[in-house]
């Protein structure tokens, strides 16, 4: 499963995975790749996340729930990005919204494993490019049944930064 999360990683455009939000930058980088993604880049043009992107960008705060609330259709997925955008953009602003918030006010998310532990780490990500260290035993302890998936994910994200020269000191 951990491969599998790599994997799907490995496709999801850059302005979509907290660790490359950049609030402040007229387009976003990966500084792993050095590849350049705008609101013009043609995998994110005219999609939710895009637009829930454009308004942080603009320097607004949207609500998530109003801003859902105005799409005529949203598939569960396209949700996820949009909590990981909004968790992302609200810790940058010094709000700490949990993802278990996320999780109970859209259930469709939390009904789906897979989307729950994608929110579950875009909150340990963006704490971790805070500069915070978090721990796996805390998230295992809040999230107990997604425990192993957690352990799988976060001990492949460690190995990839150490592996990458990325971080110094270890944290889970």
């Amino acid at each position: 499963m951990a491969l599998y999360r790599l994997q799907k990683y490995a496709n999801t455009p850059p302005l979509c995975l907290e660790s490359h939000i950049r609030m402040d930058s007229p387009g976003t980088t990966d500084p792993d790749s050095r590849n350049q993604v705008t609101n013009d880049s043609p995998e994110l043009r005219e999609s939710p996340a895009a637009a829930l992107w454009a308004a942080w960008r603009a320097g607004g705060e949207p609500d998530l729930e109003s801003f859902v609330a105005g799409l005529s259709e949203v598939a569960p997925r396209d949700l996820e990005v949009m909590i990981r955008i909004d968790l992302a953009a609200r810790r940058q602003r010094n709000d700490h919204t949990p993802a278990e918030e996320y999780l109970r006010r859209f259930p469709a998310v939390a009904a789906d494993p897979e989307l729950a532990l994608d929110v579950i780490y875009g909150e340990y990500l963006a704490r971790e490019r805070a500069g915070e260290q978090p721990k796996l035993a805390e998230y295992q302890t809040r999230f107990p049944a997604l425990a192993q998936s957690l352990s799988d994910q976060i001990r492949l994200h460690n190995a990839l930064d150490d592996a990458l020269g990325r971080r110094s000191v270890r944290r889970s």
